[in-house]
C-alpha cells in the first residue's frame, strides 16, 4: 500500500466531511482505518456490523461522490470488520449511565423510576382522564390491552411523565410484568451513542430489548436524529414483536 492510497482515503474523509454535520462525521468516520488497497479496491476497516450497515444505509452516496471526485472512479471501497484488542475496550470513564446491567430483578435503581409517581397521587380532570384510564389498562395487563404501543401525547407540564411512571410503579408494586424499565428519550440517545464508541452495541441492544415493560419519556427528541431513530426503530419492533408492553410520551401529536 503506497501513500498515495493513504492520500487518496484522507482526501476521501475531507471531502466527506464537508458534506454531513461534523458530528456526524466524528461518530460514523473517525473510526474507520484504511487497512490495505490493491487492484483498485480500498479495503476499510469498520467496528461492527452495525456501522457497516450504518454506513451503506446513509452515507453510501456521500462516500461514491466523493471517491469519484478524489479518485476519478479509479478505486472502489470494500468494508471489513476488525476486532482490534487494543482499542475494543476503550478506556472510558466509569459511570452507572454507561453501563447495560442485565435487568434480571424486579425493582431496583435501574428500572428509573420515582416512586412518587403514582396512580393515587396523580391529579385527574376532563383533559386527561382518558389517558390515566389507558394507562391504568396498561399496567393492570401489560401487553395484554388494545393499548400497545400506548402513545401519551399531552403539554409540557401536563402530568405525561408522571402518568409514565405511574404505569411502572404500579405494575412493579403489584408484580405485574417481570423487568421495568423508564428512560427519557436523551438517557436512551446518550446510552446508544456511548455504546458505539465503545463498541458495545450488542450490549445496548441486551439491555433495551431483554425488558417487559418499556417507558420512553418525551419520544418527540429523536426528530433530526437519524441513527437514533434507526436504533430505536430496532429496539421498538424487537419489544413489539415479542409482545412487551411499550408506553411512549410526547408533547407533540404523532404527524411530528
Amino acid at each position: 500500500m503506497t501513500a498515495d492510497h493513504h492520500e487518496i482515503w484522507s482526501q476521501v474523509l475531507k471531502n466527506v466531511e464537508e458534506r454531513i454535520p461534523r458530528e456526524s462525521f466524528l461518530t460514523w468516520f473517525g473510526p474507520l482505518k484504511l487497512l490495505e488497497a490493491s487492484n483498485g479496491v480500498l479495503n476499510i476497516g469498520v467496528p461492527n456490523q452495525f456501522f457497516y450497515e450504518f454506513l451503506e444505509t446513509h452515507y453510501r452516496r456521500q462516500i461514491s461522490a466523493a471517491l469519484e471526485e478524489v479518485a476519478s472512479g479509479d478505486y472502489r471501497i470494500q468494508y471489513q470488520i476488525i476486532q482490534d484488542r487494543e482499542t475494543e475496550e476503550p478506556a472510558i470513564e466509569s459511570k452507572s449511565s454507561q453501563s447495560f446491567p442485565s435487568l434480571a430483578k424486579g425493582y431496583d435503581e435501574r428500572t428509573r423510576l420515582n416512586p412518587r409517581y403514582t396512580f393515587e397521587n396523580f391529579i385527574e380532570g376532563d383533559g386527561n382522564s382518558f389517558a390515566k384510564a389507558a394507562a391504568l389498562a396498561v399496567a393492570e395487563a401489560p401487553g395484554k390491552t388494545p393499548f400497545n404501543p400506548l402513545f401519551i401525547y399531552g403539554l409540557t407540564g401536563l402530568g405525561k411523565t408522571h402518568l409514565l411512571q405511574a404505569v411502572g410503579n404500579f405494575s412493579l408494586a403489584n408484580s405485574r410484568t417481570g423487568r421495568i424499565l423508564f428512560v427519557t428519550s436523551e438517557k436512551f440517545m446518550n446510552d446508544f451513542i456511548f455504546s458505539i464508541k465503545a463498541y458495545k452495541t450488542t450490549d445496548f441492544s441486551r439491555f433495551y430489548r431483554t425488558v417487559d415493560l418499556f417507558l420512553l419519556d418525551d419520544v418527540q427528541f429523536f426528530q433530526g436524529k437519524e441513527r437514533t431513530q434507526l436504533e430505536f426503530f430496532h429496539t421498538f419492533n424487537s419489544l413489539y414483536q415479542a409482545g412487551k408492553q411499550i408506553v411512549l410520551t410526547s408533547d407533540r401529536p404523532r404527524s411530528y
